[in-house]
């Protein structure tokens, strides 16, 4: 059989019409990924403005220049009252001892200030300092909680 008349009988390959054009899917795609990068930059802002206050702590903490360590931690709880002021439901201006130490680990998390060596800030920063007291660590420690989010949100 000649190769010629076998082709000859074959018929065309008929392909399906293309989809009609959905009008700009491209453009549909594009507007969807803005908004969602909107989204996420709405959602980054209001965290941002929420939690300024931990930086300004821990900035505050960090900008404490001085040498003497009884300065140093005296600054410190300062700030400590400060932030306790802002996120505390009690009034923190009138505890002292045990009890302010039992509210800065309800504020911070854990048992830093009244088991750990947060004890201190007790009412011990009034006393003579203890010759194993590295105010410096102390205030690095608490600036550290601040910046990672160990605060309580309320």
């Amino acid at each position: 059989m000649d190769e010629t008349g076998i082709l000859s009988g074959l018929r065309d390959i008929r392909l399906p019409p293309p989809p009609p054009d959905v009008g700009g899917g491209w453009q549909a795609m594009l507007l969807i990924a803005i908004v969602i990068l909107l989204a996420i930059y709405a959602v980054f802002q209001f965290w941002r403005r929420r939690n300024a206050w931990r930086f300004e702590a821990a900035s505050l903490i960090d900008a404490i220049d001085t040498q003497d360590p009884g300065l140093r931690l005296a600054e410190t709880a300062a700030v400590l009252r400060r932030v306790a002021m802002l996120r505390s439901k009690t009034d923190v201006g009138r505890l002292s001892g045990s009890e302010w130490l039992k509210e800065l680990d309800l504020i911070f998390g854990g048992n830093y200030f009244a088991g750990g060596a947060g004890r201190i800030f007790g009412g011990g920063h009034y006393k003579p300092m203890p010759a194993d007291l590295d105010a410096q660590r102390l205030g690095n420690d608490i600036a550290r909680m601040l910046r990672r989010g160990a605060v309580r949100p309320w």
